[in-house]
């Protein structure tokens, strides 16, 4: 899913602003209450059914993504044409965390491997963050 605003097949958003839950509270607890809002009120949680994508191979880099359900499977095509699978994330795991630090598009693909409920987080709010 190249933006979480623009939806596809298997993936709808659940909410315009992630409520300040356990998950992301834990992830940001050593921000301050204005800048919990901010990303509260930037966030975005998806919810995506197995098998569809979160993201592709090609998309911009413009979110990092946590596992608030589920099971995501990373993935990528090896040399031979068959799909490699780099890993499989879980609740809690924060996945596509390379935005802070590259604005290449994604070199490797995100699916729901089970359904997922998953929270889009900003690159341009998390880099605001490390400044």
């Amino acid at each position: 899913m190249p933006a979480p605003e623009r939806e596809q097949a298997g993936a709808r958003r659940v909410t315009d602003g992630a409520a300040l839950d356990g998950d992301l509270f834990e992830l940001f607890a050593g921000l301050n209450e204005r800048h919990m809002r901010a990303v509260a009120s930037t966030s975005r949680l998806l919810d995506v059914t197995r098998p569809h994508p979160i993201y592709t191979r090609g998309d911009p880099a413009d979110h990092a993504f946590l596992v608030k359900a589920g099971v995501m499977k990373i993935a990528t095509i090896g040399p031979e044409g068959r799909e490699m699978v780099l890993g499989l994330a879980h609740r809690g795991a924060l996945i596509g965390e390379t935005v802070l630090f590259d604005a290449a598009p994604r070199d490797h693909s995100a699916f729901a491997h089970e359904d997922v409920l998953v929270y889009a987080l900003d690159r341009q709010l998390l880099l605001g963050f490390l400044r």
